[in-house]
Parts: structure tokens; C-alpha cells; sequence
């Protein structure tokens, strides 16, 4: 059993009690959208429509003053491109779909350099090399079994995780 869209076309997900076909085109729909408030706002104009990263750079600093009415009081933000890509993303996730982690994890993770976003993406593909190594790791509740792992391997896992928490911490391993 599938789920259909609106028009009764098959989206190719199973029916669930999140309709996945209606929530991939209401995003792409939402990025759409804010990529056109970049262009407009900001003066982004070689920024692609489909782009799904927020700007970085010279053209994510850029700032612009947004007025917004909250309870009829007229409310002044000044935003970089990049801080308004993040926040009206996560804002959208918010609201539209069930998130693995707190909202302040989000906004955490929003104001962080992109070298670093790059660099916690990278100890993450190193993990997963060294935990697809072995067939067997999760069982069929997925709890992970680390015993299994040689101890070179173990000492590489161990060693990529408190480089990603100390990335992810204001304080380093040394304290400061």
C-alpha cells in the first residue's frame, strides 16, 4: 500500500501516518520560497532556487533589517543571509515535522561555522567506515555491540567521538 499525493499519483513511500510525499514537496516548495526572500532581501541573485545550503562566505554576511509584527507591536531584526537561511529552515522543521533533538540543539548547531559543520560531517563519514566493517554490530533491537571491534578499531572510534563532542562544546579537551 502506497500513499498518493493530492492528484492520486503514487508517491512511492508507504502509507504512514506522515504522508513523506506531501512533507518532501511542501519542503522543496519551502526552500523554494526562501531562497526567493534570499534573492530578494538580500540581493542574492546568482543563489539558485533549489539551493539547499545556507550562503557562506562573503554572501552569507550579508545583512538586512526585517520588521515583523508580534502582537501588533512592530518588531526590528537585523539578519545576516546566513543566520536568516538557518533560522526560517529550522523554524519550518519546527512546526511541520518531528525533530530527533530539542529545538536548542538546532539553534546550536545553526550558528556554527561551516568549516566546522564540514569537519563534523567528515568524523561522522569516519565513523560509519569503521562501524560498516562489521556486519553484526547492532542486533535486532539496535543496540550496538562495540565489543566486537578490534581494539585498534575501538581506539579510532573512541578517539573520533571526543573529537566530535569537543567540537560541538565552547570547551576544548584542555579546558579553555
Amino acid at each position: 500500500m502506497y500513499e498518493t499525493d493530492e492528484n492520486g499519483n503514487f508517491t512511492g513511500y508507504l502509507i504512514r501516518d506522515l504522508n513523506f510525499g506531501r512533507f518532501r514537496r511542501d519542503y522543496n516548495n519551502m526552500i523554494k520560497s526562501l531562497n526567493q526572500d534570499l534573492i530578494n532581501l538580500f540581493g542574492l541573485a546568482t543563489l539558485g532556487l533549489d539551493n539547499r545550503v545556507a550562503p557562506d562566505g562573503e554572501a552569507g554576511k550579508r545583512e538586512a533589517t526585517i520588521r515583523t509584527k508580534i502582537n501588533g507591536v512592530t518588531v526590528e531584526k537585523t539578519y545576516t543571509a546566513k543566520q536568516y537561511f538557518e533560522e526560517k529552515k529550522d523554524e519550518w522543521l519546527n512546526k511541520h515535522c518531528e525533530r530527533m533533538y530539542k529545538p536548542e540543539y538546532y539553534e546550536h548547531y545553526s550558528k556554527l561555522p561551516q568549516r566546522v559543520k564540514d569537519q563534523l560531517g567528515a568524523i561522522k563519514t569516519q565513523i560509519q567506515a569503521i562501524t560498516s566493517n562489521y556486519k553484526d554490530l547492532y542486533d535486532e533491537n539496535g543496540v550496538p555491540h562495540y565489543e566486537q571491534l578490534s581494539d585498534e578499531d575501538w581506539i579510532k572510534l573512541n578517539t573520533l567521538w571526543e573529537r566530535r563532542k569537543f567540537m560541538r562544546s565552547p570547551i576544548n579537551e584542555y579546558g579553555f
